[in-house]
């Protein structure tokens, strides 16, 4: 039997962007070792300091085998509203599947994040130590202080990334400064169902004992490197035990 995912920071927190545009997320915790789930439906919802209903956002977040993943909604819009709370809820529940780490070959090598008086930017280089390609990886990030505490985030996704020590660059940037808070950053990599099963069917396929094509390659270690140029490491593959993970308080982040 598979575990349910555990939510992470009392429920979701939200940043604000602008006047009345909030970026929202969830960190979510799969705690199954060989568990996986596709596109499991969520709600995301923000309340005023009365608790009454601002608006609401509903997606989809793929879980993957002892892993994070990020629920992230962007531009938010509560018009003239000011959220004051979040909360998050699976909407059915996740169709749990058996699966193998599929991400264990991407290597997250660089980590830079910067800042001015206005605004804010990071760029997180990967690298792809397989054979095959990675091809449409989501890249979501979490932005934390010295406490711990989550006081930004974001997403976006790559095309492709070549074998081979094939490298690419996910850039994220922020209309908003963080006044020198973030210590450390946290990257989050996924890849979308389809590509989730491609790369599946090209290992099976290179496994199979009745293969004619089955050749011996040397494994890649499932190590990931970290750079501390610019912002001490965070750990990305060791979800259950992340310090402080499941004990944010679900406030403006």
């Amino acid at each position: 039997a598979f575990l349910p995912p555990r939510v992470g920071w009392g429920g979701a927190k939200f940043e604000k962007l602008a006047d009345g545009l909030y970026n929202v997320a969830s960190y979510i915790i799969n705690p199954n070792m060989t568990g996986a789930a596709v596109n499991a439906p969520y709600k995301i919802s923000l309340y005023d300091d009365r608790g009454i209903l601002i608006t609401e956002r509903e997606g989809k977040v793929t879980l993957y085998p002892h892993r994070n993943s990020l629920a992230f909604q962007t531009a938010v819009d509560v018009d003239k509203r000011v959220p004051a709370k979040a909360t998050f809820e699976f909407t059915s529940a996740p169709v749990w599947f058996k699966s193998a780490d599929n991400l264990g070959g991407l290597a997250v090598i660089d980590k830079k994040y910067q800042e001015d008086e206005t605004s804010s930017s990071l760029e997180v280089t990967l690298e792809n130590k397989t054979l095959v390609p990675y091809e449409d990886v989501q890249i979501s990030v979490v932005l934390y202080d010295i406490q711990g505490n989550a006081i930004g985030f974001s997403q976006t996704n790559i095309d492709s990334i070549a074998p081979k020590n094939g490298r690419e660059i996910a850039p994220y940037t922020w209309p908003v400064t963080r006044g020198g808070r973030v210590t450390s950053v946290e990257v989050i990599p996924s890849i979308k169902p389809s590509a989730h099963c491609l790369i599946r069917r090209r290992q099976m396929r290179k496994s199979s004992p009745g293969s004619m094509r089955s050749t011996r390659r040397k494994q890649t270690p499932r190590s990931q490197h970290y750079s501390t140029r610019r912002v001490t490491e965070a750990a990305t593959t060791n979800p259950s035990q992340r310090k402080g993970s499941a004990t944010f308080a679900a406030d403006e982040a």
